[in-house]
């Protein structure tokens, strides 16, 4: 390939960058594998709003958020060959956030045990939506309600509701059953029942 060649094979892929969504996941996938630096970067743009968004609200945190958003990543490029179904790309990446999300969660549920933490951070992202004392304060319930719940109850009930991901989305990211996924939800609900009745878990707290 001469250099005229080379120059219009890069400016095709900068103007592909502009319109990632004409290349499908499967297309995507193969490249990346193969070494391609323009499909990671494709994969990358079309991705990364959504595992944020993701790691933002389970977080609670947008630094850890977005440190966690770049290991996931890292992590999947690294293992990219593992994927089976390529079409399942975002729910693979998503994935890949709730584990490494788990992981934080644990860690800051040692911290508190150690007294190293005075605030708890994940309830920040509940607080951020309340628009009246009265739904401040029932954030505030549930926000400590599911603090005591495990990592995998409170990561499932928050992508269900705080993200509103279906019954089957949820069992994906997690990398369970839908039985497992209805049953870590329910184990939440609960501890959450005397306040769902009053607002309903459809309203807009969720």
């Amino acid at each position: 390939m001469n250099a005229s060649s080379k120059t219009r094979a890069q400016e095709a892929n900068i103007r592909s960058l502009n319109a990632p969504m004409e290349h499908a996941d499967e297309e995507l996938v193969a490249r990346a594998i193969a070494g391609d630096s323009w499909a990671q970067e494709v994969i990358y743009r079309r991705y990364v709003g959504r595992i944020t968004g993701v790691a933002t609200r389970l977080l609670g945190s947008a630094s850890e958020a977005e440190d966690l958003c770049q290991d996931t990543f890292v992590s999947a490029f690294q293992d990219l060959r593992r994927l089976q179904d390529p079409k399942a790309l975002g729910g693979w990446l998503t994935s890949i956030a709730v584990n490494r999300a788990h992981k934080i969660f644990r860690r800051r549920t040692l911290r508190r045990k150690l007294g190293m933490v005075q605030a708890d951070t994940e309830l920040s992202a509940l607080l951020d939506r309340a628009a009246s004392k009265e739904m401040r304060n029932t954030l505030m319930d549930i926000g400590r309600i599911l603090d005591r719940a495990s990592a995998a109850q409170r990561t499932c009930w928050w992508l269900r509701y705080g993200e509103g991901y279906s019954l089957q989305e949820v069992a994906e990211a997690h990398d369970c059953s839908l039985a497992t996924a209805k049953r870590k939800i329910a184990g939440v609900h609960k501890h959450l029942e005397a306040l769902l009745r009053d607002v309903g878990p459809d309203s807009e707290l969720f």
